[in-house]
Formats: structure tokens, C-alpha cells, sequence
């Protein structure tokens, strides 16, 4: 494993040196260029290495649980698992948030199981991607309050089943009702939960529930917890 690990930081400390034109045109920029040159030549090559270190300790972690009999062997041969195996050090690269990264690897060692619903196993990466830790832990609360009730498929006819910002918050103490309702809000753009809308007796709104999408990613991930990768 140090080797890979060597292998891997000397590839990330080599590409931005060995782009001459590229450190041309950051140096070139007013001001800032020289800092900017500096940054990505010596401190960002280390930061960018020291992450994908991590990411590949993860991925080994991760990938010593897995069953070899389950591991799918054509798919390692793919370019659909090469398209997930880059993206997912690309996305691991990007973030110093370990919490993202396990998800990552999560997404990507999952396909090699050929579980249900892996062709959106891009499309999951790429979503969790661009959730904050903060909307990972929202979106996990609701899961957990709501999952083993009846998935929804239709409109609900009731509030029955949706979920209002404040019965979060005995997962989500360090956020305000308030917090937890404007997160949620923002979390229906992912369409893993949508606002229950409608006229229905004594409903004044801010009520959530959890999408049969975001049911399927769950069952794709095995997950019951987005904040807890075994």
C-alpha cells in the first residue's frame, strides 16, 4: 500500500509543475498571480496529495470489508467503474471534509456489488458531492425518522407521514427549528425530499417527507445512515 501511496503523490506533485503555459497564465494575473503560483505549485500539491492519500486509506478500509464472492469482475474491467473510480478521487480531492469522502468511497465500492439501482451510481456521487456535511446530516435525520414508514408514490392526503422541522431536533441539536426548516428547503432542489403542499385542515405548511429517489439511493448505498459508513 506505500507504494501506491508514493506512486500517487508524485503524479499529484509533478501536474501543475510540469504545466509551464498553465504557471504562465496564473503568474501573469494582476496581483494575485505570484501568490496563486506559489499556492499551487508547493503548499496546494501537498494538500492535494495529503487528500488523496486519505481517500485511498478509505478506499482500503472500506474495500476489507468487502465479500469477494459478491464483487462483480467484469464491472472492474468497465469504463463505467473507471468513470466512478475517477470521479470519485476527483470529488475526494476537492474536499478536506472526511466525512464526504467515506460516502464517496461508499458510492463507489457499492457498484462493484452490482446492487440495485448502480446506474445511477454517478449520478449519486455527483449528488452527494454537492451537499454540505450540514444537508448530509439533515437529509440522514429525516431518513431515519421516516423510513420504515410506507413509501409514498402518490400525494399524501394528510400530513400523516411528513415530517415538520422541529421533530428533528432531537438528531440536530446544534441547529435552530428554523435552521433545520430552511435546510430542508434548500435539500428538495437534490430530490431526496419534497414539501408537503396542498389545503388540507389545520395545515399551515413546513412539512417534509423523504422521496422514493431518495429511498432507492439508500438501498443502493445499504445504508441506514448517511453519518455512519461502517
Amino acid at each position: 500500500m506505500s507504494d501506491v501511496l508514493a506512486k500517487a503523490e508524485a503524479a499529484v506533485a509533478t501536474v501543475y509543475s510540469d504545466l509551464a503555459a498553465l504557471r504562465a497564465i496564473v503568474a501573469a494575473i494582476p496581483i494575485l498571480g505570484a501568490s496563486i503560483d506559489a499556492f499551487l505549485g508547493t503548499r496546494g500539491q501537498t494538500i492535494t496529495a495529503r487528500r488523496l492519500r486519505d481517500a485511498i486509506k478509505e478506499l482500503e478500509r472500506q474495500a476489507s470489508q468487502l465479500d469477494q464472492s459478491k464483487v462483480d469482475a467484469r464491472y472492474l474491467e468497465s469504463e463505467d467503474f473507471f468513470d466512478l473510480l475517477w470521479r470519485a478521487f476527483e470529488r475526494g480531492m476537492r474536499t478536506s471534509q472526511k466525512e464526504k469522502v467515506r460516502l464517496y468511497v461508499r458510492v463507489l465500492l457499492r457498484s462493484t456489488e452490482a446492487p440495485a439501482h448502480r446506474e445511477n451510481a454517478q449520478e449519486y456521487l455527483e449528488l452527494l458531492a454537492d451537499l454540505t456535511v450540514t444537508e448530509v446530516r439533515v437529509a440522514s435525520a429525516l431518513y431515519k425518522l421516516q423510513k420504515d414508514a410506507k413509501p409514498t408514490g402518490v400525494a399524501l392526503e394528510s400530513t400523516g407521514g411528513a415530517a415538520k422541522a422541529g421533530e428533528l431536533q432531537a438528531e440536530l441539536e446544534d441547529l435552530t427549528e428554523d435552521q433545520v426548516s430552511t435546510y430542508l428547503k434548500r435539500l428538495e432542489r437534490t430530490g431526496l425530499v419534497r414539501e408537503l403542499v396542498g389545503s388540507y385542515f389545520g395545515y399551515a405548511g413546513d412539512a417534509f417527507h423523504i422521496t422514493d429517489y431518495f429511498r432507492e439511493m439508500m438501498v443502493y448505498l445499504a445504508l441506514n445512515d448517511l453519518t455512519q459508513v461502517p
